[in-house]
């Protein structure tokens, strides 16, 4: 039954993948922002899909199954809740209005930052996936805890292996779109008798 969560995973990404951004010409930050908000929304959705299924499941896993079926449905009740209580508030947020005064000082600050997130959580799912392959490699050591280790050990792999998979598409979305946008980002290549030049523009 574990293995249903694997192609629920493939089919979360396709989506994510299938909305991803085409070649855009941006004449303005608002164009860039309503894009960059796409991206988010998008990727909530898929956040807030998979958390929600992964309870569902992981009540089912806990209610009906024994030995490590149990334990991993355990785990994944304990890693929806968290996901969820970050998904639910993101996915909300994504529904905002966007506000179309952002100058391009601001715009340039808001997305390097959602770029370093992302790489920095998935920093963080590496050491997920390292804590599931641990506990899994300890677990024939402790043989009356075995079945635990085992099951809270899939779930961390699964979970990890999710984020990790969300966590750098979403950074390659956001980095796509900065690279398609060199004419906010780069106003203009200047040249002079000291050399060339790149200037910003912080409205």
């Amino acid at each position: 039954m574990k293995n249903l969560f694997l192609p629920l995973l493939l089919i979360l990404f396709l989506f994510t993948f299938c909305n991803a951004e085409a070649q855009y010409k941006y004449t303005t930050n608002y164009d860039y922002l309503v894009k960059r908000q796409q991206i988010g929304k998008t990727g909530s959705i898929a956040y807030t899909t998979w958390s929600g299924a992964n309870l569902v499941g992981g009540i089912a896993f806990w209610a009906a199954g024994k030995g490590e079926g149990k334990y991993f449905g355990q785990m994944n009740v304990v890693w929806s809740a968290i996901n969820l209580s970050i998904a639910i508030p993101g996915l909300i947020g994504s529904f905002k209005k966007i506000d179309n005064n952002v100058s391009t000082g601001r715009l340039i600050k808001m997305q390097y930052s959602s770029e370093q997130a992302y790489l920095i959580n998935g920093g963080l799912d590496f050491l997920y996936l390292g804590t599931g392959a641990f506990l899994r490699g300890i677990a024939a050591k402790y043989p009356k805890q075995e079945a635990r280790l085992n099951g809270y050990g899939d779930s961390f792999l699964i979970n990890g292996g999710f984020l990790l998979l969300f966590d750098f598409i979403q950074y390659f979305r956001h980095r796509h779109q900065r690279k398609s946008a060199d004419n906010i980002f780069f106003d203009r290549i200047s040249m002079s008798d000291n050399g060339i030049g790149i200037k910003y523009t912080f409205n």
